[in-house]
């Protein structure tokens, strides 16, 4: 079974306040961060260290969060590597029965995210980074 682990700030964005075990090699870690007063957020696939980034997320938008993880996810594979229909469907089903859970600690994961934050965040050309500066630089990557 998949699950998705909320860093300390998004699980309390989520209210979320169960804790899982981590069993399976098909886990996520989330977390939640700032950038230009704006939420964001990144997730990382756990064993091949995939991840993408949302920004500008408000939390009305997270009432459905599962769902709303699973869409971006799918978009973003679409972006990097034009899945087809029959591929969507099956990652669709897959991540049906995902878990949300608090923190698992997992120090390499949580290093990597914020890795990636810095990254996002880091001042380029002595200029402060930004929402629309950030996306055009993902998309750049694809």
């Amino acid at each position: 079974m998949v699950t998705l682990f909320c860093s300390t700030k998004l699980s309390k964005l989520l209210s979320i306040k169960t804790k899982l075990p981590s069993v399976s090699t098909n886990n996520w870690n989330g977390h939640l961060f700032s950038l230009e007063g704006r939420k964001c957020l990144v997730f990382l696939h756990k064993e091949t260290v995939y991840s993408f980034v949302l920004f500008d997320v408000l939390k009305k938008d997270l009432k459905d969060f599962k769902e709303v993880f699973i869409n971006h996810f799918l978009q973003q594979l679409h972006d990097d590597y034009g899945i087809s229909e029959e591929v969507k469907e099956s990652v669709r089903s897959e991540l049906a029965d995902m878990e949300i859970s608090a923190t698992d600690g997992d120090k390499s994961a949580i290093g990597f995210l914020n890795d990636c934050v810095m990254r996002l965040t880091w001042p380029r050309e002595f200029n402060v980074a930004t929402i629309p500066e950030n996306q055009k630089i993902c998309t750049a990557l694809l």
